[in-house]
């Protein structure tokens, strides 16, 4: 398998996040992620994706701060326009057209760093159009705040540094590659984002960045640190950068964040930093999972109404799976509500990130 940095847009396109739901139900995968459909009611909020998202912010904050930090010691404001002008990208809603000039007025306070960054995460995480459920007592706004509390106390402020080229800014960093055969037809393509690319100044020799990956959780330990040993998320993203950066990128980190923050210190205090790699053992693994769900999806893409059932994950995040009523039915049924009764929206994980 080649990887080149995509040229024609107009190929399809799959994502990691697509390649899992088709590994955990090919019917739903593909019905919900590669043709983009779901069923018009019964759609009910996903609290732990919600939460995530709105938590994403905070961590993106802290790294902007960081690289913001680094680039006003070299007074260089070239450098501080461009970080902004991304940020004000990223960050900006229609219901907050201005949601990074608040946060970042915080920024020029005269308080310490720490509380710096702090009250600008926390402007983030209240504009940013997350609110309760009264269904979910864990992932509430004030469980959020104090989960960032936490988080920014212990995050290592002025160690990861962002990247910063030409091309790309080092968060929320977007890729889009094509994987191709060894004869060199094109195969796919292959988008995403990355939550971070950065230097470790521990590290001053090292001339090659890391990838950054936060994840937040109800429980961060060793159970959860050790399964992204062979994680194939990580894989994908260590190709990608390094097809996009053009060098080759082994080495990840993965941030865990635990919500709510735990009460007691049995499991720790909520937060983990697991520093993971990857050689040509993992990308062959990776390469033969990746090929299996492709053939998945080019063989019952064009009849995604009978593609294979997995019951095992009609309760993912503990609920049931809106497409229950819709696998019931008979084939006939199925195939007349996918037809003229499901509604087509399919999210792009580089749509809303726009290249500096």
């Amino acid at each position: 398998m080649i990887i080149k940095p995509t040229v024609d847009t107009s190929l399809p396109w799959v994502d990691f996040s697509t390649l899992t739901a088709v590994n955990t139900c090919p019917r739903w995968g593909i019905i919900h992620s590669i043709h983009g459909k779901r069923l018009p009611t019964g759609v009910e909020r996903v609290l732990p994706l919600e939460a995530g998202r709105a938590m994403h912010d905070v961590f993106a904050c802290c790294r902007f701060f960081d690289l913001l930090t680094h680039i006003n010691t070299k007074l260089d404001n070239v450098g501080s326009d461009l970080v902004y002008g991304y940020a004000r990208k990223l960050f900006t809603t229609s219901a907050v057209p201005d949601r990074w000039e608040q946060a970042l007025s915080y920024y020029f306070s005269s308080e310490d760093a720490e509380t710096r960054c702090m009250q600008m995460c926390l402007n983030l995480l209240e504009t940013s159009g997350y609110h309760d459920d009264p269904r979910d007592t864990k992932r509430t706004q004030s469980n959020l705040e104090n989960a960032a509390i936490n988080y920014v106390q212990r995050y290592p402020l002025g160690r990861f540094i962002p990247i910063m080229t030409d091309k790309v800014i080092g968060v929320e960093v977007p890729f889009d590659v094509t994987l191709y055969y060894p004869d060199d037809a094109p195969l796919t393509r292959l988008i995403g984002r990355v939550d971070g690319i950065c230097y470790d100044t521990l590290r001053p020799s090292s001339k090659v960045p890391e990838i950054h990956e936060n994840k937040t959780g109800s429980r961060i330990d060793t159970v959860w640190s050790n399964s992204f040993d062979t994680s194939h998320q990580v894989t994908t993203y260590c190709a990608a950068m390094s097809c996009l950066l053009d060098m080759e990128i082994n080495n990840c980190t993965m941030w865990g964040l635990q919500l709510p923050v735990p009460k007691s210190s049995m499991y720790g205090d909520g937060t983990m930093r697991y520093p993971t790699s990857r050689d040509s053992g993992a990308y062959a693994e990776w390469a033969v999972w990746l090929m299996h769900t492709l053939t998945i999806i080019d063989q019952y893409k064009g009849d995604p109404t009978n593609a294979p059932m997995y019951t095992h994950s009609c309760n993912r995040y503990f609920r049931s799976c809106s497409f229950i009523p819709f696998c019931t039915e008979t084939r006939e049924q199925r195939e007349h509500i996918f037809k003229h009764e499901m509604i087509e929206a399919r999210w792009s994980p580089i749509e809303e990130t726009i290249s500096p």
